[in-house]
């Protein structure tokens, strides 16, 4: 079970974001980004990719993700 798990964090967000026009349903991702004080979003949409940063919240894909455990 996902919740079971001790990297998994609940949060709801606690401010609206209008940040992606061309697909405003992502900005949730941004919203809980925001309001659990991430570091980082791994992801593969191309919206939040093009964002690169957010509020100094690192945006990259995965196989970027992993590189950084290389470099």
């Amino acid at each position: 079970m996902l919740s079971a798990r001790k990297n998994v964090y609940f949060t709801t967000p606690l401010t609206i974001i209008h940040e992606i026009i061309d697909d405003p349903d992502d900005d949730i991702f941004l919203e809980c980004a925001v309001a659990a004080e991430a570091d980082i979003i791994i992801s593969g949409d191309r919206h939040l990719l093009d964002l690169e940063v957010f509020r100094g919240i690192q945006i990259v894909d995965p196989a970027q993700f992993i590189r950084s455990f290389w470099d």
